[in-house]
């Protein structure tokens, strides 16, 4: 085990290279509510301090940073009084050297590099307002709001001790996640706010042995 127990490592003598991060983006106006855009960049994320000394409180020197290249396409749409609102995007990520958690016997945890992965997905977001807001009545306002991810992100390149990973499911990350939402307004500025979320089923192990199940999360508030 790397423990330090007088001191702190040194990592003074670490070299680290100049990383160059360029992002190349259009966007056009088709008409005064429709907006299309696509980009490609490069990103470069170094380790947090959490997962360079994680709960099993040992320091990892040799935990690097993960980078990769992004593209992505969408468009936005509302209509003339704005009460209503559409933005999706497609995008297909590519990360190398991807920091992955790992669980140690004692439950402890720690984190490594784990090869590369693919990260293709599509984001949906969407408002409406069903009922427009108004002074009088009892209903004075209903908002419906719904966000939807779908992904499918894969390990690439990866194998750990003569097992090959690629081509599983990414540890941590759900297929699907679907968040929907209803807001209602009434008289005295008194509003009632309901949401549901559901996300599939995640995978526990980079082996995709075993998986936490899908879930429903149902939450009100009222004000």
């Amino acid at each position: 085990r790397n423990v330090y127990p007088n001191n702190e490592p040194d990592f003074t003598n670490r070299p680290f290279t100049p990383e160059l991060m360029p992002r190349i983006a259009l966007s056009y106006q088709i008409t005064n509510n429709f907006a299309w855009r696509v980009s490609a960049s490069r990103g470069y994320s170094t380790p947090t301090t959490a997962e360079i000394r994680p709960t099993d409180n040992i320091i990892n020197t040799s935990l690097q940073a993960e980078y990769g290249w992004n593209y992505e396409t969408g468009f936005s749409l509302k209509n003339e009084d704005e009460t209503m609102y559409l933005d999706a995007s497609v995008f297909y990520y590519i990360l190398h050297d991807a920091i992955v958690m790992r669980q140690n016997p004692d439950e402890t945890t720690y984190y490594v590099n784990a090869g590369g992965t693919t990260q293709p997905g599509i984001e949906v977001e969407f408002t409406d307002w069903l009922v427009r807001q108004k002074s009088d009545g009892f209903l004075r306002g209903l908002q419906f709001n719904e966000s939807v991810t779908l992904d499918n992100f894969k390990f690439s390149n990866y194998q750990l001790g003569g097992v090959n990973y690629s081509g599983n499911q990414l540890t941590g990350v759900p297929h699907e996640v679907f968040v929907s939402s209803l807001q209602f307004r009434f008289p005295q500025a008194l509003y009632l706010f309901v949401e549901h979320n559901y996300t599939a089923r995640i995978p526990l192990d980079d082996a995709n042995a075993n998986f936490a199940s899908a879930y429903n999360i149902l939450q009100a508030k009222a004000g």
